[in-house]
């Protein structure tokens, strides 16, 4: 396993711009990265967790499944307006945060090729016109 880096993303914006996630917590089973650039309450945050089972195994080794998530976070800033009566600015707020989460559940006896071919697939499952489409515009495929 490497160390924890910095991760560079580019987002979806029309001239795509890569953000820069730094590492700013790293534990036992859990590591997180944030975007530096924004004021604390806006910046962006990535969480990357594993949860291993607890006991011993079972004779045919079922039931002992190992969870991964994966959690992403892009809060959205209200716009600050001009200096109030007194000349302050106001602090900035979060006006909403747009956020996913993902879970996956790999048994532990699964082959690295068992959990290559469904992390492949969730990635073009993302970028089927389908899913785009329900994510995007709100527009279910039913």
């Amino acid at each position: 396993m490497g160390a924890v880096t910095t991760m560079n993303i580019l987002d979806g914006e029309d001239t795509p711009v890569t953000r820069v996630f730094e590492p700013v917590t790293v534990g036992v089973s859990s590591a997180a990265w944030e975007t530096q650039t924004d004021p604390y309450v806006g910046r962006n945050k990535i969480v990357v967790s594993h949860a291993y089972p607890k006991g011993p195994p079972s004779r045919d080794g079922s039931g002992r499944n190992i969870k991964v998530m994966v959690r992403l976070e892009t809060p959205i800033l209200e716009p600050i307006g001009t200096e109030t009566a007194s000349g302050i600015l106001p602090t900035a707020t979060v006006g909403y945060r747009p956020q996913c989460e993902i879970k996956f559940t790999l048994p532990e006896r699964s082959t690295a090729q068992d959990r290559e071919n469904l992390r492949t697939l969730l990635r073009n499952l993302l970028g089927h016109a389908r899913v785009i489409e329900a994510v995007d515009e709100f527009s279910f495929p039913f």
